[in-house]
């Protein structure tokens, strides 16, 4: 069963390219042992960038000819579902690195708790079900399962009502309100425990893992992988 950690990344900013750097990065270096990453993208990404994603053994997926805009480029993160090119996926934010209490995390809901659907709110800013259905974007997982073909269908129509470049939440929406509904039966949330760690099963305790580390790679690191250059044409 391949596992997926799927990312999207699109334009010339300098935080995103360089967190999907750090992030395929780690990955690589096993802090998600037994999970690949891949990248969904379009010609808006400098070319450097992309190369620098293979060169960390990211698989890139180019969505240049779906017409999907603004922010409706992040529902390129369930592509490999529709595509079925995975047996279990997880999506995730380009800014946001990863935490050894992710996989944990991860890990104990595959093994454990066997739900088709799963999230994980990190802070109680990032809300609950019990107050309005939805996943968070950027960190949900899914089986794979047979419903995944129809809603290829979906997420399209979602992309294509929602071209405002400027707009966002275009993939909270689709999770919420069309996939949500599918999955209620089989879903699972984790979230913050009370001293603010992760992870804290809804329904039982798997961790919990403090999450202390800061974002981002270091100067050392940057300069050692030669990111500087590769991001070069960011802004």
């Amino acid at each position: 069963m391949r596992k997926l950690i799927s990312y999207c990344l699109y334009g010339n900013k300098r935080m995103y390219a360089m967190g999907a750097l750090y992030n395929a990065w780690q990955v690589q270096q096993g802090q998600y042992p037994g999970w690949a990453a891949e990248f969904g993208i379009d010609d808006s990404v400098p070319a450097a960038v992309v190369s620098g994603l293979r060169d960390l053994g990211a698989s890139v997926q180019d969505y240049t000819g779906l017409g999907f805009a603004g922010s409706a480029r992040m529902l390129w993160r369930w592509m490999p579902l529709v595509d079925h090119k995975c047996g279990v996926m997880i999506s995730r934010d380009t800014d946001s690195c990863i935490f050894p209490c992710d996989h944990s995390t991860v890990e104990f809901w595959l093994e454990h708790v066997r739900t088709m659907s799963m999230t994980i709110r990190a802070s109680e800013s990032h809300g609950s079900v019990e107050s309005g259905p939805g996943y968070m974007g950027g960190l949900c997982g899914f089986r794979w399962a047979p419903v995944w073909r129809h809603l290829g269908c979906s997420l399209t129509e979602y992309a294509m009502q929602h071209k405002d470049p400027a707009g966002c939440g275009v993939d909270q929406a689709w999770l919420s309100y069309v996939v949500y509904p599918l999955m209620r039966d089989s879903y699972a949330e984790f979230g913050h425990g009370k001293d603010g760690d992760l992870p804290h099963k809804i329904q039982g305790e798997p961790g919990p893992v403090h999450m202390g580390a800061p974002w981002g790679p270091s100067g050392e690191l940057i300069g050692k992988m030669g990111w500087e250059k590769v991001c070069a044409s960011c802004v």
